[in-house]
């Protein structure tokens, strides 16, 4: 196989569909629920009252573009924070990369990804390690010291909608990115074919938890959920299943109007008020 300026092939194709896919979801997204059915949010908009971004000329979220045009964001976007663009822009980056260098850590042996057949074990292997490494992971976020230097930026969307999810403070999102390429190092013989599953249940539930549209297997996941934690912060840290807010008294229903009293757990961290 040709090296192409020191890399394998395949690194640069997987850095381009991590870029490129994440991109397509997310555009997908905003044009059909926040333009074609901008008249009908009721029926599909987590926080109906907050779709800020329905219009009825479409104009691309792409953070990208505005980095790239001077005063774009503040003339089509007002509600983006101002580091929005950049921010955003370097995490998708840095997504890419990652997808790119695992990719060529397991062409060159330093993975334990195989060429076994796809197995579910496996897969729901990296989803529940995924699971419990994250949910701590945003506690710890939640620590006011980290909250007030890192974390706190995420919520600066109460209702997030198409490209707020990679809004994230980078040192972050370089954790958060550790974390969800961490099974092709910690999952013995992990097929191949069952971690392309979990990064594409992973990369469409992170986009979808922040799209600000309803969508639920019931009894599984809920997009919902997620918005409850931007909406009222103590709440559903989880990503994407429930579990671990279940386990430690931390989940709110979906849409619930009434509060719902922590319970008391081994692992309570204090939080720091939203608006702190």
């Amino acid at each position: 196989m040709v090296i192409v300026g020191g890399f394998h092939p395949l690194s640069y194709f997987f850095f381009a569909f991590q870029l490129l896919g994440y991109i397509s979801v997310s555009t997908l997204l905003e044009l059909v629920y926040y333009h074609f059915r901008r008249g009908d949010v009721q029926s599909w908009k987590t926080q109906p009252t907050k779709a800020s971004a329905t219009r009825k000329q479409w104009v691309w979220g792409l953070p990208a573009l505005d980095v790239l045009c001077q005063g774009r964001q503040q003339r089509e976007r007002p509600r983006r924070h101002p580091l929005h663009a950049y921010y955003a822009t370097a995490n998708l980056l840095c997504s890419a990369l990652f997808a790119g260098a695992v990719c060529e850590a397991t062409v060159r042996g330093l993975t334990t990804l195989s060429h076994e057949p796809f197995a579910l074990s496996k897969l729901l292997y990296a989803v529940g390690w995924q699971c419990v490494a994250e949910y701590y992971w945003h506690r710890l976020m939640h620590w006011p010291p980290c909250y007030r230097r890192f974390h706190k930026l995420h919520h600066h969307y109460k209702a997030p909608e198409p490209f707020d999810d990679l809004f994230i403070h980078p040192t972050e999102a370089f954790g958060y990115y550790c974390i969800l390429f961490s099974p092709v190092l910690l999952v013995p013989d992990l097929p191949i074919m069952s971690f392309f599953a979990y990064m594409g249940v992973m990369g469409l539930c992170g986009i979808l938890d922040h799209s600000g549209i309803t969508l639920k297997l019931p009894g599984i996941y809920n997009t919902a959920d997620h918005d409850i934690h931007h909406e009222y912060f103590h709440f559903n840290y989880a990503f994407p299943f429930i579990a671990l807010d279940l386990l430690h008294g931390t989940y709110r229903p979906a849409r619930s109007q009434t509060s719902i009293r922590q319970q008391s757990s081994g692992f309570k961290w204090n939080t720091v008020d939203t608006k702190d």
